[in-house]
């Protein structure tokens, strides 16, 4: 909850004079787990993303005509959040397999595919979009 709910809220509480003065907006970084619950034990970390959701959509309407509020709810990314687990289990290319089975598209995402979702959310080309949580998941949210 400190890392992915209270950091986002006080670090964009903080900046937001600097972000009204800059007419700047706030891209949070969410999950596929903020908009769906796991059985893998995962409540506390669906229950912060999710949090993370909402908090987004109200600082939104709060900010609204200030600055702009979005996330990004990437879905399983190539990192160590699923490379560790893969090695410890053993079997890293089963562990993979079962992610990319999981996943509508059929495959893990990457690092890059998530910064250009941010990277769109926060330039000039996005200017009408806030409140907005952008999947990017390979259609996870949308298929389970």
């Amino acid at each position: 909850m400190d890392i992915n709910l209270r950091a986002p809220f006080f670090l964009t509480r903080h900046a937001l004079p600097a972000l009204r003065a800059s007419r700047g907006n706030v891209v949070m970084v969410s999950s596929v787990s903020g908009l769906m619950g796991h059985a893998d034990g995962a409540t506390v970390y669906c229950t912060s993303k999710g949090g993370l959701n909402n908090m987004t959509r109200a600082m939104a309407l709060e900010l609204a005509g200030e600055v702009r509020v979005n996330a990004v709810a990437p879905g399983p990314v190539d990192t160590d959040m699923h490379r560790i687990p893969a090695r410890q289990s053993g079997d890293e290319d089963g562990y993979f397999k079962g992610i990319n089975a999981w996943v509508p598209m059929g495959r893990i995402g990457t690092v890059g595919e998530v910064a250009r979702g941010i990277l769109w959310l926060a330039c000039d080309d996005a200017s009408l979009a806030t409140g907005v949580i952008l999947s990017l998941d390979g259609g996870a949210a949308a298929g389970h």
